[in-house]
């Protein structure tokens, strides 16, 4: 196997979990310590699995185990090439690391054109506005892009402070009456990390979120 650029492996990954809410972190542990191995091993087409090891180093039971497995065999992302007998030996595995790669490229090609790109984990619709826009972040209703995420971090804003606002918005009540997680999230970072027109750096106090809306 010709050794991949492993930041398009990742991004293609990332970029499929933005897209497919069946992909969970068991399955990026998974499909990463996979990468690992790979890479010890010098990137074979073919490698041993072994069961035991896995499931240390992962903290996985046995049936986690096959559950992943068998999980991300059916998305597509591992091809079983000879089964185990039992948890005392490995499967032989292959990874689908072209699958991984070109995942990083549904976003520009469905811009490019309408026709759908067809895969195993990917569930597409005709493109527009909203579908072309890589979700970074999504709960409820609510959702925000990459693209307006960065727009905060531009603002000067940390990602840390970005992602406890998106936390406090999550967790409070009457988050149905916001229509925009990027006008909402702006709002609050402004109420809570900015004085005078400055911004300054400290933690978001979660005590206060049963007031803060009203401030």
């Amino acid at each position: 196997m010709q050794e991949p650029n492993i930041f398009n492996v990742s991004k293609g990954w990332f970029n499929m979990s933005f897209r497919d809410h069946r992909l969970k972190s068991a399955h990026t542990a998974f499909i990463f310590y996979c990468i690992d191995l790979n890479n010890r091993l010098a990137w074979v087409q073919n490698f041993g699995l072994p069961a035991n090891h896995t499931c240390q180093v992962l903290n996985f039971s046995y049936k986690t185990f096959i559950k992943t497995l068998n999980e991300l065999i059916e998305f597509g992302f591992i091809e079983m090439i000879e089964k185990s007998t039992n948890q005392h030996t490995s499967n032989i595995i292959s990874l689908n690391l072209l699958y991984l790669k070109m995942a990083k490229q549904v976003q520009s090609k469905s811009e490019a054109s309408p026709k759908q790109v067809q895969s195993k984990s990917v569930i597409t619709k005709p493109p527009n506005k909203e579908t072309n826009k890589t979700i970074y972040r999504s709960f409820a209703h609510l959702k925000i892009s990459i693209d307006e995420n960065k727009k905060l971090i531009d603002s000067g804003y940390t990602q840390m402070q970005i992602n406890d606002i998106y936390d406090a918005i999550e967790n409070y009540k009457k988050n149905t009456t916001y229509k925009s997680l990027y006008l909402t999230a702006k709002k609050w970072l402004q109420k809570e990390f900015k004085t005078n027109g400055q911004i300054i750096n400290k933690e978001f106090d979660h005590s206060r979120l049963k007031n803060f809306s009203k401030q």
